[in-house]
């Protein structure tokens, strides 16, 4: 049993690895400027967080102790940092949001640029052929799937990147608020994961009805079949037909989703509960003087920071 597990848990690592090369080279490919930009906003992102966490923490610490006398330089120093912080934080938010619209748009011309080559070149027999045509209508649903992968694969930079800077400063702090965090979140992640994964099963299973849908849909909207269908007296059939094809693949759907939010709500209770411990154990150290004031919202910053980059 335990053997495999962990011949699953390499496989997995293998086909994370495999699929984050190849989105990042698909990406560079696209627009190596706009993959760039994208990275380093995603590297920015939880360095800029942890520095502003910091920044309170000495502003917050430096106000607690305040005996009367106080430097107005380092006061001075304190809020330009700050100030700095806020303005790359939000240059960094705004460029990240350019360069993911422009370049998820360069994206999808990409791909339906190869995919009409593709259709161009293939033999006029496969229009015929219904599984051509879920081929086809599979890859179209794939590009929309690849983009989101894309994103994620970047987002996947951000959340490493957090996850270390987070890890190695609540290590020094106290390896067991860093360890028991990453614990009860690593349940989560993997739940969404499954899901994840559940859910992209089940469109490919469901292509050949959704295109079924489709071609009810064209019908109804096509001139030409609109009025054989008055002639003939057969709209109620189709929408029947519609009705209850909609329905079917609808309530599987709405069943796994149900499912997923179910197991997950129940998993992130556990990440909620440990940040509520942990919280306490900080302000009870703050009481007995081991920490400062300014430690409860960084530390406290930290731990949300590694919950969310784990289960990501």
């Amino acid at each position: 049993m335990f053997k495999d597990m962990k011949n699953n848990y390499k496989n997995n690592i293998k086909d994370f690895g495999q699929v984050f090369i190849w989105c990042i080279t698909l990406s560079w490919r696209v627009s190596p400027i706009y993959t760039i930009l994208r990275v380093l906003s995603e590297l920015f992102n939880p360095i800029l967080n942890i520095a502003g966490a910091f920044v309170s923490k000495q502003i917050i610490n430096y106000m607690s102790n305040y005996t009367g006398a106080y430097h107005t330089n380092y006061i001075y120093k304190l809020l330009i940092l700050m100030g700095l912080v806020a303005l790359i934080k939000v240059v960094m938010i705004k460029v990240q949001l350019y360069t993911r619209i422009v370049h998820s748009e360069q994206l999808n011309q990409w791909m339906t640029r190869n995919m009409i080559d593709f259709s161009f070149d293939v033999d006029l027999a496969y229009f015929d052929n219904p599984s051509y045509q879920d081929k086809i209508t599979s890859a179209m649903r794939d590009g929309a799937i690849l983009v989101q992968a894309l994103g994620s694969s970047i987002s996947a930079i951000s959340a490493a990147i957090s996850f270390l800077i987070a890890f190695i400063i609540l290590s020094k702090e106290n390896i067991f608020y860093a360890l028991l965090m990453v614990g009860v979140a690593i349940p989560s992640g993997a739940a969404l994961k499954h899901y994840t994964e559940s859910l992209y099963d089940l469109s490919l299973e469901q292509i050949s009805n959704r295109r079924k849908l489709s071609y009810i849909h064209s019908i109804a909207f096509d001139r030409r079949f609109s009025q054989d269908m008055r002639l003939f007296q057969s709209s109620k059939m189709l929408k029947d037909s519609y009705d209850d094809l909609w329905k079917r693949l609808f309530s599987k759907r709405k069943k796994l989703l149900k499912e997923r939010s179910i197991i997950t709500l129940l998993l992130d209770f556990l990440p909620e509960i440990v940040l509520v411990v942990v919280s306490g154990h900080i302000i009870f150290s703050i009481l007995d003087g081991k920490l400062l004031i300014g430690d409860y919202v960084f530390l406290s910053g930290l731990l949300g920071q590694l919950w969310y980059s784990t289960s990501k």
